[in-house]
């Protein structure tokens, strides 16, 4: 694993974890991307990179804000006394917006068509969560890429990691060359 200092993990089975460098899916880089110069990228299906996040208090009440949530069961642990819900889970959406974060990073020039979610298991308040997004297939034609996505979570009993958003996506990406 290469630990990067944005906080980007960029992982692959090939990959040798003694060198530091970036992992940009199917292409070793030593600087950042600059988008106005990407013409062509090759990636391989399986290809995939990583974004750790831990949403915390502020980040949920900025969301709540944000959204016009005025119930705010998120916030507000005396609303949900009555309830089996949590005060401090994470809004399911809102982790989602990870894919967008990790795209953006690795392809500035896409055009995201479509995302399905299925929110598995509940987020809560500062858990660090792991956002995946790998390629599992390409219209050559189109020029769309398919991605698995998901966002885990570790259990804080067992240690193993368990999914909690899971789903795909579908991205334009004129410049891309799947494998």
């Amino acid at each position: 694993m290469i630990k990067l200092v944005n906080r980007y993990h960029f992982l692959n089975s090939r990959i040798n974890p003694n060198i530091f460098s970036q992992r940009y899916f199917g292409v070793l880089i030593r600087e950042p991307l600059n988008p106005a110069t990407i013409t062509e990228m090759k990636v391989k299906i399986g290809d995939y990179a990583m974004q750790e996040r831990i949403f915390d208090k502020e980040d949920l009440k900025k969301f709540s804000e944000a959204i016009q949530d005025k119930y705010a069961a998120h916030l507000n642990h005396g609303e949900n006394s009555h309830t089996f819900y949590r005060s401090d889970i994470i809004y399911g959406i809102f982790t989602s917006a990870m894919f967008t974060s990790i795209f953006r990073s690795h392809f500035p020039k896409c055009i995201y068509m479509d995302q399905n979610l299925q929110f598995k298991k509940p987020i809560l308040q500062d858990e660090k969560v792991i956002g995946k997004v790998e390629i599992i297939s390409w219209d050559a034609a189109k020029k769309n890429v398919t991605f698995k996505t998901t966002i885990s979570n570790i259990d804080q009993k067992t240690g193993k990691e368990q999914v909690a958003v899971d789903g795909t996506a579908i991205l334009k990406v004129p410049y891309i060359t799947v494998e």
